[in-house]
């Protein structure tokens, strides 16, 4: 706090070129109660910035003035930031989706075409392998589905 005194006193010195006369009063009148600054009016930022919320009483801290660090990045520029990593990540999460929606499609139409290419001849030998090893795979997944069912039914009931 003194050096914000003396710089307006140095300032005040170069702009009426006389020195400050009533520095004794200024002292006197920051003591008295009518003119105390309190430190619930001070904005928090400005007690943040001249380290008033420290514990110390204002007697200790009267002739030395500590500034706070400012902070690297502001509230604003955070928050954008912050913003900016849920907006890509959510943009990841939907182009994720997005790809294995694409992939599950792509199946189907592949499996689609193989239903339709066998269905032109269904006498042929390719056609009833084709047919036998799908019915395989349709039942083995039926069975493991089942499979499935029966060993978490079984965990509720334990």
């Amino acid at each position: 706090m003194q050096d914000y005194v003396n710089d307006a006193k140095r300032k005040y010195r170069e702009t009426k070129n006389t020195v400050f006369k009533h520095a004794g009063v200024y002292k006197i009148l920051c003591r008295l109660p009518k003119f105390e600054v309190s430190r619930s009016v001070i904005a928090s930022q400005v007690r943040q910035a001249l380290d008033l919320d420290s514990g110390e009483s204002l007697a200790e801290t009267e002739n030395v003035v500590q500034i706070a660090k400012r902070p690297t990045i502001g509230k604003k520029k955070s928050k954008h930031m912050k913003m900016a990593v849920e907006e890509s990540s959510s943009r990841a999460v939907q182009l994720a989706r997005l790809a294995d929606a694409s992939e599950k499609k792509n199946e189907m139409l592949h499996e689609h075409i193989m239903m339709e290419l066998f269905k032109l001849d269904p006498n042929s030998d390719e056609s009833r392998r084709y047919f036998s090893l799908k019915r395989k795979q349709f039942i083995d997944e039926a069975e493991k589905l089942v499979q499935q069912r029966n060993d978490s039914d079984v965990e509720d009931v334990v």
